[in-house]
């Protein structure tokens, strides 16, 4: 099962998982290079693999495209296979 939850990110390191994020300033701390964080405080998205440790996060731009994503293969209307 997969468990989603919204929440604002609380703790600093981490980053989005999103392949195509903007990273955009309001959203992101630019460190050095090409290394970005959630800043404190955005809301995020924290999805997890039933009983698995790891989550992955998604920053509160990335949750729309995300969801988008999301929405497009779980509409029985697109499957092929009807």
């Amino acid at each position: 099962m997969i468990n989603i939850c919204i929440t604002k990110c609380s703790y600093s390191g981490l980053h989005c998982h999103h392949t195509d994020c903007d990273k955009l300033p309001e959203y992101h701390d630019h460190i050095i290079s090409d290394v970005y964080y959630i800043k404190l405080g955005t809301t995020i998205a924290e999805i997890t693999n039933g009983g698995s440790f790891s989550a992955e996060y998604y920053c509160r731009p990335c949750i729309d495209k995300l969801y988008q994503e999301i929405k497009l293969k779980l509409d029985s209307r697109l499957w092929p296979m009807h």
